[in-house]
């Protein structure tokens, strides 16, 4: 990741969480939870890689996403 890389956060929706490689919006609604493992993943609709979270994390997102 580019040490450099500045996220612009004004046009990010309620339920976007920034991608860590391009910084484009990923919908949380997206994210799908691995079967026996804490694990969530979706893939950046911009740069097309995977990404990968706790599902603690997702949580944590998910619950800033809606206060």
């Amino acid at each position: 990741m580019d040490d450099n890389l500045v996220i612009d956060l004004t046009d990010r929706g309620p339920t976007d969480v920034p991608c860590p490689y391009c910084g484009a919006g990923v919908l949380l609604s997206t994210f799908t939870q691995w079967a026996g493992r804490p694990l969530t993943t979706t893939t950046c609709p911009s740069c097309l890689r995977t990404l990968t979270v706790s599902t603690a994390t997702w949580a944590r997102w998910s619950n800033t996403a809606d206060a």
